[in-house]
C-alpha cells in the first residue's frame, strides 16, 4: 500500500472532523498575565485562569471560560473577574468547572484578614456566567491561602487553604462545600490529614471525582524530608467524609515532592512527583497511577515516567487522567528545537488494570525557550486543554493554551495496536502527514511492515 493510501486509510477510518490542535487567542492579554497556570475542562466549555490580569488592579487576577462551537473549535471566551477584586489577589491562581458551575480561587484575598484567601462559583445563565457566590472558611484567618488549589465534580466543590494552621504550623487543610440549591452552598466540611505535621503544605493540589477527593501533601515525610503523600477521601453522607486512605510512591525517597499535583477520575487516581530521581536523573519526575480496589482501597500503584526523560525535566509538575487516558506534563523538558525549559506533554493509555502503555510526546508548535508548555493541564472526552503560562505570545510571560483532540482509534488489523491523533517529535515508528498528524504505534518494525506489504 502507498504511503498517501495509507495515510488516506487512516483518515478514513479515524472519522475525526476538524484540527487536531488549537491556539484560542485571548484579546487584552498583557506581558506578565501567566495565562494558562490553571486550566479546567468540562463537557463543552473549558476555563484558563490569568492570576495576574491587571484589569481590576495590579495582580487582581481573571480568568476566561470558552465554548465549544465546532470539533476543536472554540469561541473567543468569555473574561470573568471577582466583583470586589482588589489588586494582588491573585484571582484565576486556580480554577476548575463543572457543568454550569465554574471555580475560581483567589488565595490573597484579604476580606476576613491578610492573604486569608477566597474562591468564587460562578453559574452560567442565559445571559453568561453572571451568578456568583463567594466561598470562604467559617475559620478565616490571616495568611490561609484559601482558594491555592480548587476542584468542582456536580454538586460538591473543594478548595484548600495551603497553610491553614488549625493543627499546626502550615500543615494544611481542605474544604468541600456541596451545593444546596441554584449558586447556594453550605458552609463546608473542613478536611486535614490524620497524620499531618509542620509544612506539609496539604492542599497543594486537590481534585474530585464523584464520591472521592484527592489531596497532595508534598511536603509530608513519610520516605524522608519532602518526600510527599497524597490522601483519598470518600463521601459517606450529605457532606460528610472518612478520614481518608493516605497513598505514597512505593520507591519515593526525600525530596520528591510526590503529591505536587493530583487528578482523579473513576477508578483510577495519577499524582505527581516532579523532584523524583528517576534512574538517578535528578529532578526528571514521575507520575503514579493508583487504581481503586474497594471502598476507597487502592493498589499500590503503577510508575509512568518519560522515555526520553532527562535532568530537570519535572515530569509530573502537571498530571491528569480522564477514562482510559493520562497526561502528564514536564514544565522543565528541554526540547532540542525550542529550547531550554520549552516543556513538553506525554499521553499514556490504559491497556489493561492499571497498566500503561509507553508514551506519545507532544511538544508545543512554535514553542521557545522558557514557555512551561504542561504547566497547566486538564482532560475530558477528546480533548487535553494545555497552558503554557510563560509563553510569550502576547508579550514576555504573557502565557498561552494549546488545545490537543486526541483519539484512540482500534482498526483490529494484528500489525498494529493503537493508532493516536497528535504531533510528536521523533520519527521512530512514526509516520507524519502535512498538517494533520496520525502516529500509529507498531507491534511491528518499519521493514517488517513493508516486507508484509502493510
Amino acid at each position: 500500500m502507498g504511503c498517501d493510501n495509507f495515510f488516506q486509510m487512516l483518515e478514513n477510518q479515524s472519522k475525526y472532523q476538524g484540527p487536531v490542535t488549537a491556539s484560542p487567542v485571548v484579546p487584552g492579554l498583557s506581558a506578565d498575565d501567566q495565562l494558562g497556570r490553571a486550566v479546567s475542562i468540562s463537557e463543552s466549555h473549558f476555563i484558563a485562569g490569568v492570576p495576574r490580569d491587571g484589569d481590576r488592579g495590579y495582580k487582581a487576577g481573571a480568568a476566561y471560560i470558552f465554548s465549544s462551537i465546532g470539533p476543536n473549535a472554540w469561541d473567543a471566551g468569555t473574561k470573568i473577574v471577582a466583583p470586589d477584586a482588589d489588586p494582588e489577589d491573585h484571582f484565576g491562581h486556580s480554577v476548575s468547572i463543572s457543568g454550569d458551575y465554574a471555580v475560581v480561587g483567589a488565595y490573597l484575598d484579604d476580606d476576613d484578614a491578610p492573604n486569608s484567601g477566597a474562591a468564587y462559583v460562578f453559574k452560567k445563565s442565559a445571559s453568561g456566567w453572571d451568578s456568583v457566590t463567594k466561598l470562604k472558611p467559617q475559620d478565616a484567618a490571616i495568611n490561609d491561602y484559601f482558594g491555592w488549589s480548587v476542584a468542582i465534580s456536580g454538586d460538591y466543590a473543594i478548595v484548600s487553604a495551603l497553610t491553614n494552621i488549625d493543627t499546626g504550623t502550615s500543615p494544611g487543610s481542605a474544604y468541600i462545600f456541596h451545593r444546596i440549591g441554584e449558586n447556594s452552598w453550605d458552609d463546608g466540611f473542613e478536611i486535614t490529614a490524620p497524620d499531618d505535621s509542620y509544612f506539609d503544605f496539604f492542599g497543594n493540589a486537590v481534585a474530585i471525582s464523584g464520591d472521592y477527593a484527592i489531596i497532595g501533601a508534598f511536603f509530608d515525610t513519610p520516605n524522608g524530608p519532602m518526600s510527599g503523600s497524597a490522601y483519598v477521601f470518600q463521601r459517606i453522607g450529605e457532606n460528610t467524609w472518612d478520614l481518608g486512605t493516605k497513598i505514597v510512591a512505593y520507591d519515593g525517597s526525600m525530596r520528591d515532592n510526590f503529591g505536587y499535583s493530583v487528578s482523579i477520575s473513576g477508578d483510577y487516581a495519577i499524582v505527581g512527583a516532579l523532584q523524583h530521581d528517576n534512574e538517578g536523573m535528578q529532578d526528571s519526575g514521575a507520575a503514579y497511577v493508583f487504581h481503586r480496589v474497594g471502598a476507597n482501597s487502592w493498589d499500590s500503584g503503577t510508575k509512568i515516567t518519560a522515555l526520553n526523560g532527562a535532568e530537570e525535566d519535572n515530569f509530573g509538575y502537571s498530571v491528569a487522567i480522564y477514562g482510559d487516558y493520562a497526561t502528564v506534563g514536564a514544565w522543565g523538558h528541554d526540547d532540542f528545537e525550542q529550547g531550554v525549559d520549552s516543556g513538553l506533554v506525554y499521553i499514556f493509555v490504559r491497556t489493561d488494570i492499571n497498566s500503561w502503555d509507553t508514551n506519545i510526546q507532544y511538544p508545543q508548535a512554535g514553542g521557545s525557550a522558557g514557555d512551561g508548555f504542561g504547566a497547566g493541564l486538564a482532560m475530558m472526552d477528546n480533548y487535553v486543554i494545555i497552558g503554557a503560562d510563560h509563553a510569550d505570545d502576547s508579550g514576555v510571560d504573557s502565557g498561552a493554551l494549546r488545545i490537543l483532540a486526541y483519539k484512540q482509534i482500534d482498526f483490529g488489523n494484528p500489525f498494529y495496536r493503537t493508532v493516536y491523533a497528535g504531533r510528536p517529535p521523533f520519527l521512530r515508528d512514526l509516520w507524519r502527514q502535512s498538517s494533520r498528524i496520525l502516529v500509529v504505534e507498531a507491534k511491528m518494525s518499519t521493514s517488517e511492515l513493508q516486507q508484509n506489504k502493510i
